[in-house]
């Protein structure tokens, strides 16, 4: 805002009291008012705007600038990098809220400002981070790898019955199966037996086929 001075009689073209902005702006004290809303500015701090004076929220509010982060007008200290505008005290990490000291590297994630530790532990986390086979989704508890590839324990389940698996499985056409539904799906039974072959088989012709012991 700008300071103004009273004074009583300056001359006589004014008479009574007047208000006295800068060196050469001379009002009275009633006509003194704010350029939009008209309130009296002589009691009040103000801005000036070309020829025109304005109270300190309608100044802001046709003027003037929002920190991104606080969002309130900057009156004090701030400035405005790569089209955003901060108070000096508003711009710091935006992960670790920590502020940048003098001649720090200032980093910028998707437009927001971050320090040089905390983009290291993002790049370093990111070459980390896997993607579960079953949900697509990132794994960052724990994981089982199977089939050449990494699951969250809750998502490598039986394709058929959705049971977690935590022993043995088959597999068929790229999915998981327990035993138990992989041979009632796609098992063959001995002819003698009449039991599902789990280990090696000698077929003899036709469908006759014989579990080897």
């Amino acid at each position: 805002g700008i300071n103004a001075e009273y004074g009583s009689g300056i001359n006589a073209e004014y008479g009574g009291e007047v208000i006295r902005v800068g060196d050469s702006d001379h009002f009275h004290v009633d006509c003194f008012k704010c350029g939009k809303c008209l309130e009296p500015l002589a009691a009040a701090g103000f801005f000036a705007r070309g020829s025109s004076y304005y109270c300190s929220r309608d100044y802001h509010e046709l003027f003037g600038t929002k920190c991104i982060v606080c969002s309130s007008f900057i009156e004090g200290e701030g400035f405005t990098v790569q089209g955003r505008s901060y108070h000096t005290s508003c711009f710091k990490c935006s992960q670790c809220e920590g502020n940048f000291s003098s001649g720090s590297r200032v980093l910028f994630d998707d437009g927001k400002p971050i320090c040089e530790t905390c983009r290291n532990n993002s790049l370093a986390a990111a070459a980390r981070s896997t993607t579960c086979k079953g949900c697509n989704t990132e794994i960052t508890g724990r994981s089982v790898v199977a089939m050449e590839s990494d699951w969250h324990v809750e998502c490598f389940a039986c394709y058929y019955c959705k049971v977690p698996l935590s022993g043995e499985y088959m597999v068929k056409d790229g999915h998981p199966y327990c035993e138990s539904d992989y041979l009632n799906l796609f098992g063959q039974k001995c002819k003698i037996c009449d039991q599902f072959i789990v280990g090696r088989v000698l077929q003899a012709g036709g469908d006759y086929r014989i579990m080897l012991r």
